[in-house]
């Protein structure tokens, strides 16, 4: 089939050129509708039951998607007139932007941050900042009014008073990273100097900041390009050795864009490192059969024989390595994270559209090109042919395999244990994407010390019924729940409506702090209950008919670890204290967002790498026929895994949302190396050679093809190492790492296993 096939392409050759013309400007048009940008809802899982919760009770209480301004003073404290006339300049230009949610803004000056004050012989309800203030009289005031109102000191006023804090929520759905990325470089232009400096941080920055190095990124693909064009050429030697191994690489690459254009996916920017992935795959295959074309040109010295010699016998080895990658990839849509089902349907037609640009455009682009001059074969390998000759003397006895044997186990076993210890989420998301010292950076780090902490994890009671909240056994039950929550994980302050209403307590009882409680009865809370409903800024406490309220609390610190016993506790005490009346339901906030997402990655990323093994497991048990050769394809690639997941723990990477497609992508990239090299040793065998010879020729020339294919991914990944990002620049080092353990796994430990299992003696000709 596979000669027929070649002979049909050859024969008509201008039609199957047109073929994969017309499919290639087709997608290239479809390409240009493809969109760099990040669609946060892409990354939560929608059937979690924390998203879900989230996205019903957004609208009343607010996004999680939080942008936060620190404005830090140089001189004694906030309270200066230009100070405090420059936080609300910054608020009201913050409400100008587009996306943001004008209910929920927090800010000193902002009339809904409000406090309690008695008048005469009722309670109002006041804002901090009545007027802006002109004299050194109206400071004073502000600063009464920041002492004396719980929710001001430490949440938007910094405890040493060298800070104010405005914070603003955007709608997931209305973020234009583009434009808010000029407005906060005008803020920040407009806003700072000697006397005040502006520190930017929040989900939305992040994201502006990846958005704002895009143009950096794409420097470094161009780099890469060039790289690869440049080692083809020391490769090979000719033209046609740089033309068709690239054009099969560029041409998957504008099929798969493609169909993301043609089925409306936008590219995640964090996952621009995959397309260099996928781009390498052709380009691997691509270079196992011209390598294989200059061998077998040089024996029979006959162009359309050597393309028949060449293609023939990798159609099978590349298909199954194309399949076992494309069903591979199309195993990550198992992920509940829309981001992930998305990358595998346009990534697995990006690898099978490989068999369009290596199977079918390559032989007809050979068929063009005039037969290769001898004295370019081997051009500049006299590299190659040294680390390969290493490798074939490390196998030259039975007693090198046993102990190869042996440590491929050790290897296994290490490996698969400190990996076991890689966890989801350990790392905050700007630190895992931006260097530490990055502005981003520094602005979360000063809010976590001079705030309260710009971690929230948000809980709702939801009521029965309008009123739920008023009655005074659902008031005790929500105070309970935050202090017992507070108590277990280490909190550094809550916010919650019950903390309103006992300083309203307080205050209808002449101030006297013993009366900081909740109320005994009914017609207490409901004269409370009245006072509330006037101060707008405690609507992100409960809802206008005081059926839900929420329980906000706020941490300073960042763990997966806390992350997990934030939630542990609060599923326990949502599962002790919840009734028919009063159900509390998680969670909101970064910490409860992050939480689901943290869950769906880790389920994910095991279900994936199972099916993926398993996958990968089955299809080469059918193409060979053989229950054993899967024994000896697969483990390399697990062992590869184990590795790199070893490393990434004691390197400090995070495996998150961002870095799981890169490492599920990465898991097939070994099992293309495995097929090519026993596929070869398999020939070597049957034309009657002993193991260590057919060892040493499979070395010698499809060997050779991998480490070229491996050395090229590592050449090219380190650009990616300089770019401002320090998630690619990990990525980059970890696929680095990835190429080597899988070339390596595929040169040496695939032979040996396929010794040891298949039992072949020296003197055997087939396993």
């Amino acid at each position: 089939m596979s000669r027929k096939y070649l002979k049909f392409i050859l024969k008509y050759r201008f039609i199957a050129g047109a073929f994969v013309l017309i499919g290639t400007v087709f997608f290239f048009y479809e390409l240009m509708n493809v969109r760099v940008h990040t669609n946060f809802f892409e990354l939560y899982p929608p059937r979690h039951p924390f998203i879900k919760v989230y996205r019903e009770f957004r609208k009343l209480f607010g996004t999680a998607n939080l942008l936060m301004v620190v404005m830090e003073s140089t001189e004694k404290d906030i309270y200066s007139v230009e100070f405090i006339n420059r936080v609300d300049a910054v608020t009201r230009f913050l409400m100008d932007t587009k996306g943001v949610n004008p209910f929920q803004v927090l800010s000193l000056t902002h009339p809904s941050v409000r406090g309690f004050r008695a008048r005469g012989f009722s309670i109002a309800s006041v804002p901090i900042v009545e007027s802006l203030p002109k004299s050194q009289s109206d400071l004073i005031e502000i600063k009464h009014n920041v002492e004396g109102n719980p929710g001001i000191k430490g949440f938007i006023v910094s405890h040493d008073s060298k800070m104010a804090l405005v914070v603003v929520g955007l709608w997931e759905e209305e973020l234009n990273f583009h434009y808010l990325d000029k407005r906060l470089r005008e803020l920040r232009e407009k806003f700072s100097d000697s006397h005040v400096k502006i520190h930017i941080t929040g989900y939305p920055a992040l994201y502006t900041w990846i958005h704002r190095y895009m143009p950096d990124v794409y420097k470094v693909f161009a780099f890469t390009a060039l790289a690869l064009l440049v080692l083809l050429f020391f490769f090979f030697g000719d033209s046609r050795g740089v033309v068709i191994p690239f054009s099969a690489g560029l041409i998957s690459a504008i099929w798969g864009l493609g169909m993301a254009g043609v089925v409306g996916f936008a590219v995640d920017p964090l996952l621009l490192v995959v397309p260099l992935l996928l781009s390498a795959r052709a380009l691997s295959h691509s270079v196992q059969i011209m390598e294989r074309y200059y061998e077998e040109y040089n024996l029979y010295e006959n162009k359309i024989s050597a393309i028949e010699g060449s293609f023939t016998p990798l159609i099978k080895p590349a298909v199954l390595s194309v399949l076992t990658d494309g069903i591979g990839i199309l195993t990550i849509a198992v992920s509940g994270i829309p981001l992930m089902w998305k990358l595998a349907i346009y990534s697995s037609f990006w690898i099978i559209s490989i068999l369009v640009g290596v199977l079918t455009l390559s032989p007809v682009l050979l068929s063009f090109f005039p037969p290769p001059r001898r004295e370019a074969f081997f051009v500049s390998r006299g590299i190659y042919d040294k680390v390969l000759q290493w490798h074939v003397g490390v196998i030259k006895n039975e007693r090198r395999v046993k102990y190869l044997f042996v440590l491929f186990i050790i290897l296994v076993v290490a490996g698969g244990f400190v990996g076991m210890k890689l966890k989801v989420g350990n790392v905050t998301p700007g630190s895992a994407i931006l260097f530490e010292d990055h502005p981003y950076n520094v602005a979360m780090r000063k809010i976590n010390k001079g705030f309260v902490g710009a971690n929230r994890f948000v809980v709702i009671a939801e009521g029965d019924a309008p009123g739920a909240v008023k009655r005074i056994d659902n008031l005790k039950r929500i105070d309970t729940f935050a202090r017992e929550l507070k108590k277990r994980t280490d909190a550094t302050t809550t916010l919650t409506l019950t903390q309103a209403v006992k300083r309203l307590y307080m205050l209808f009882r002449e101030g006297d702090p013993n009366w900081e409680v909740l109320p005994y009865n009914e017609r207490d809370v409901g004269a409370i209950a009245i006072t509330l409903t006037q101060g707008r800024e405690l609507q992100r406490m409960f809802d206008n008919q005081m059926q839900d309220a929420t329980i906000t609390l706020f941490y300073s610190d960042f763990s997966g670890d806390l992350i997990r016993k934030i939630v542990k506790e609060a599923r326990s005490l949502s599962a002790k204290m919840s009734d028919d009346q009063l159900k509390f339901r998680l969670a909101g906030g970064l910490l409860g967002v992050l939480a689901a997402v943290n869950e769906e990655v880790e389920r994910s990323y095991w279900l994936i790498l199972f099916t993926v093994l398993s996958t990968t497991f089955v299809l080469v048990a059918l193409f060979f026929r053989s229950l054993k050769v899967p024994l000896i394809l697969v483990p390399p690639l697990l062992l590869a895994q184990f590795l790199s997941e070893a490393y990434m723990y004691l390197a400090g990477i995070d495996m998150n949302i961002n870095s799981l497609p890169v490492a599920a992508v990465g898991i097939g990239i070994g099992i293309d190396y495995g097929i090519y090299v026993f596929s070869r040793l398999n020939e070597e065998l049957n034309t009657g050679k002993p193991f260590l010879a057919a060892f040493e020729k499979t070395l010698m020339t499809t060997g050779k093809a991998v480490l070229f294919t491996a050395s090229t991914l590592v050449v090219g990944v380190i650009f990616w190492i300089f770019t401002p990002l320090k998630f690619t620049s990990e990525m980059a080092v970890l696929l680095a790492l990835l190429m080597f353990l899988n070339y390596e796994g595929a040169v040496i430990f695939v032979p040996v296993l396929a010794k040891v299992i298949l039992r072949i003696k020296d003197q055997e000709v087939k396993p």
